[in-house]
């Protein structure tokens, strides 16, 4: 495949030569899991794992994708993407217990990510900040590790609380620096009850600072939050149920960190993308 008509100031880039290479992706993964009884269980498995870059991180020119005010540049002779991972997951259910837990070690050959590229001039409105554009790259070498466990109660028939979280370490081994876009620490936690009608649930979510950003990718850090949501339905009959919830239950003003800070006013001003305040919904669902 290749473009048909492309835009001249994209192919001088590379100097004419705008023919992606042929990719050829082998992708295998095994795993071993010791089974001690019904409900106890360790697995250990390991995995290669291949993307090719997309058309997007491929070809496109100067255009804006995600949340930030960068227009994006594409390299047509992008290599593939390898991750190299290995997890150990250990699981055990009791009769109202459930605990489980995610250690991962992934080791990325040719990760594929953007870079502020300060030879590259905003092509559209270049008198408004960010002066430069983004280009896609591959990174030679990169590696994440981190922690996934959760915990999960169910008591007395109808209630249920469960807790669980998770944190990735990602660090750019070639440019000495975190990977982009990794969420912060997270830690969830829900309170619910169901029976046969009714079904109510309380949910809480923190997540921590986010201080480990890419300054290559123009990335800003994003402060802690807590934010709680509250969701029910009752089903007074078969075919008919009626639905609520309530979003950002304390009208918390957060930030996430994987929506980007919307540097529409350039990279140091601090603007951030807030998430919704407070909001409420209520339904009806019939049932045919």
């Amino acid at each position: 495949y290749a473009i048909d008509d492309p835009a001249a100031d994209f192919s001088e880039l590379y100097n004419g030569n705008i023919q992606p290479d042929n990719d050829y992706n082998l992708s295998v993964n095994t795993s071993l899991t010791w089974q001690f009884d019904p409900g106890f269980y360790v697995q250990w498995a390991l995995g290669r794992g291949v993307r090719s870059a997309d058309l997007t991180e491929k070809f496109i020119n100067h255009l804006s994708v995600g949340l930030d005010a960068y227009e994006y540049v594409g390299d047509p002779h992008l290599k593939p993407e390898v991750n190299y991972q290995t997890d150990i997951i250990v699981s055990k259910k009791w009769e109202v217990v459930h605990v489980y837990a995610d250690v991962f070690y992934s080791y990325l050959n040719n990760y594929i990510t953007a870079f502020v590229d300060t030879t590259l001039q905003k092509k559209f409105m270049p008198c408004k900040p960010p002066p430069h554009a983004k280009r896609f790259a591959n990174i030679d070498q990169a590696t994440m590790m981190g922690l996934e466990a959760g915990i999960g109660f169910y008591f007395a028939r109808y209630f249920r609380a469960t807790l669980d979280g998770g944190y990735t370490y990602a660090q750019n081994i070639s440019w000495d620096e975190p990977l982009p876009e990794i969420p912060p620490f997270t830690i969830n936690a829900a309170f619910g009850y169901k029976s046969g009608k009714v079904d109510t649930e309380v949910r809480a979510r923190y997540a921590a600072e986010q201080k480990r950003v890419s300054e290559s990718f123009a990335e800003t850090t994003t402060p802690s939050f807590i934010v709680v949501d509250m969701a029910a339905s009752y089903a007074p009959l078969d075919f008919m149920e009626i639905n609520g919830s309530i979003t950002n239950l304390f009208n918390t003003n957060y930030v996430e960190h994987l929506s980007r800070a919307y540097k529409n006013m350039g990279p140091n001003t601090g603007s951030l993308y807030y998430e919704p305040g407070f909001s409420f919904n209520i339904g009806v669902r019939f049932k045919f």
